[in-house]
């Protein structure tokens, strides 16, 4: 595993029912790629979230029908609430897990998602306007890789669509497929949709997000560099527990500014960005 710093900027807030309780996302939390045995065996994205309080996070699948607090010591120790399940992390981008579920015993463990850091968005932290100078036609490096290990499975080369809404930020495919988020940061686009009923309302979808499919999605737009953004999404089919599907796409967004100008974007120095990679 390798990390690569830009910056000095990777925090977040966590707003709790609208109140002021504000928690900043650790090193612990983030995307995770899940796999699991037990009662049944399957896989799944789940999260680590920031809770208000010294050590406290929150792991959870995507709609929350399994989600637990839990407190991680300095040494990476998991102790999940009520007795639930302990174990581990092993540095800050795998862990392990026993835990119970429906008075079920559970093995897991867990990776983070590939090309992802501990900014990626779980919970709703208020919008911030969009530039519309980003607005446009973007050269898109569309890479679909294992969510498993972030290998890369295929590569194409297409042009991508950007519409700026106010808050709000679409992305349109060729074929006119597109995954709407909203801005979080001034250079950074949250993108949750997940459908039905969720048990917790901070894991519903989030204002302002939208997308064109059948699949939970969430994602990530980051912008890295002037002219170049990078959009990190995966999504999961809506079924049962232990027959979910993952997939987990990369794209690198670019475009070259018109002759004469001075690019399209304002350089965005001081804005930390911690990506990292699995090949």
């Amino acid at each position: 595993m390798s990390r690569s710093w830009i910056g000095t900027r990777a925090m977040c807030l966590l707003v709790l029912g609208g109140m002021a309780g504000h928690a900043r996302c650790g090193p612990y939390d983030g995307l995770f790629f899940h796999t699991f045995t037990g009662a049944v065996d399957g896989s799944e994205w789940s999260t680590w979230g920031p809770l208000p309080g010294e050590g406290r996070h929150e792991f959870s699948d995507l709609n929350a029908s399994g989600h637990y607090p839990a407190t991680i010591d300095a040494s990476g120790g998991i102790l999940l609430d009520a007795g639930r399940g302990t174990g581990s992390f092993s540095g800050t981008d795998e862990g392990d897990i026993s835990f119970t579920l429906g008075g079920t015993n559970f093995q897991s463990h867990f990776e983070r998602a590939a090309y992802t850091d501990e900014r990626f968005p779980v919970f709703f932290t208020g919008a911030v306007q969009g530039d519309g100078a980003l607005a446009g036609a973007w050269s898109a490096r569309v890479r679909e890789v294992d969510p498993s290990d972030g290998a890369t499975l295929h590569e194409t080369q297409e042009m991508w669509g950007v519409e700026i809404g106010g808050t709000t930020v679409r992305l349109t495919e060729p074929g006119g497929t597109f995954t709407q988020g909203v801005w979080v940061g001034e250079d950074q686009g949250a993108f949750r949709v997940i459908g039905g009923r969720v048990s917790d309302a901070r894991y519903a979808t989030f204002p302002g997000s939208a997308a064109s499919g059948t699949v939970d999605v969430v994602g990530e737009l980051r912008i890295l560099a002037p002219d170049h953004m990078r959009f990190i999404v995966v999504t999961q089919t809506r079924a049962p527990l232990g027959s979910q599907v993952q997939r987990q796409r990369v794209i690198d967004l670019t475009r070259v500014p018109a002759p004469g100008s001075v690019g399209v974007l304002c350089a965005t120095a001081g804005l930390g960005i911690n990506r990292r990679r699995r090949r």
